[in-house]
């Protein structure tokens, strides 16, 4: 992940789940991160992603990461995963995620599994399913749901999984909106576990340019932050 000042949030979730792949479907989807076979590598398909929706060119849409991965099956078989970072209310939500569905698998025939992670600060707001009814014709999809706000800190630090870090940065991120006077707090409080998980050089630089673009301090608050992380990413 490059520097990631002035990234929407969106931009560092989806750069996040790229960076940390593995340990993102490890903490998601342990189930099927034992039946991956790694070392035959995965696939991000962004193109192929854009041309099943060209309608969408000039409009946002929510749309993250469809990745091909392979199984240790010994086929060619291999499963699409979808990826959906939703941060805000959104009617329509459900029944893009449906769209999302049936487009993929028109296109490639593959088992598909979905995922919404939902970032925002409404404890009411996890759509999980669409639902078409037409006379007798019905249809209902359903997909796997994550609400960041539902975590516990507690629950988050007793994992060892470091994706776990980064959802706590997330969770942070939330808290700290409605409680503004704690940002510094929270995001040192990051930093420290960070240097305490004894993590690769590389990993730290990635979960650190999340935090620095998840969590953004006042001018006030900067420099001394600035002066504690230096610091602690220097182990003094």
């Amino acid at each position: 992940m490059a520097k990631t000042i002035g990234y929407s949030p969106d931009e560092l979730w989806k750069a996040i789940i790229e960076d940390l792949f593995d340990e993102f479907l490890e903490y998601f989807m342990p189930e099927l991160y034992e039946q991956i076979d790694f070392t035959k590598g995965y696939i991000f398909l962004e193109q192929e992603l854009k041309k099943l929706f060209r309608e969408s060119k000039n409009k946002k849409r929510i749309t993250d990461k469809l990745v091909k991965v392979y199984l240790k099956n010994g086929d060619e078989k291999w499963i699409l995963i979808h990826i959906e970072i939703q941060g805000y209310n959104d009617d329509e939500f459900t029944r893009r995620m449906f769209k999302y569905f049936y487009r993929i698998y028109d296109k490639y025939e593959k088992d598909i599994n979905a995922i919404a992670i939902f970032t925002d600060d409404k404890k009411d707001y996890k759509p999980d399913k669409y639902e078409y009814k037409f006379l007798g014709t019905k249809v209902t999809y359903e997909y796997n749901t994550y609400k960041i706000l539902e975590q516990t800190e507690e629950k988050l630090l007793q994992d060892k999984n470091l994706f776990a870090l980064v959802i706590l940065a997330g969770l942070y991120s939330i808290k700290c909106e409605k409680i503004k006077e704690q940002k510094y707090k929270f995001k040192l409080n990051l930093i420290r576990l960070l240097r305490q998980r004894k993590y690769t050089n590389e990993k730290i630089q990635i979960i650190f340019d999340f935090i620095e673009g998840i969590i953004r301090l006042p001018e006030t608050e900067e420099k001394l932050y600035k002066e504690e992380i230096e610091k602690n990413l220097k182990g003094g």
